[in-house]
């Protein structure tokens, strides 16, 4: 009963972790091209032409290839965004709070005396 949950939750995370694994190679290999928001679909689909025989009787592929199809929609809408972004010539979103209102880069000084002697 224990193995049989074990091995249960072991399949969700390993598909889980594989799924994450693949979208980011997708996204990274395309987003050379500017795409990105082509690579995990296309990563998809690479892994359902090379293991499409297998996706029957493997738990685990049924598992990364849902967890893979959930990833590309959300993949998708970011990608388009990516590219928009890039397009108008925006690279990173700009701050909102300036730098220096965050956080103090140096606390209150102190000033010492030093005479040069040891004591």
């Amino acid at each position: 009963m224990l193995s049989i949950a074990f091995e249960a939750i072991a399949a969700v995370l390993g598909g889980l972790l594989a799924a994450a694994a693949l979208t980011w190679l997708g996204w990274t290999a395309l987003k050379i091209v500017r795409h990105p928001e082509w690579g995990p679909p296309a990563a998809l689909i690479l892994l359902v032409t090379v293991f499409g025989g297998a996706l029957r009787s493997s738990e685990f592929l049924r598992m990364v290839v849902l967890f893979s199809v959930i990833a590309a929609i959300f993949a998708w809408f970011e990608g388009r965004a990516w590219r928009s972004r890039h397009m108008r010539g925006e690279r990173d979103p700009k701050p909102q709070v300036p730098l220096s209102a965050e956080r103090p880069t140096a606390g209150p000084k102190r000033r010492t005396n030093f005479t040069g002697q040891n004591h």
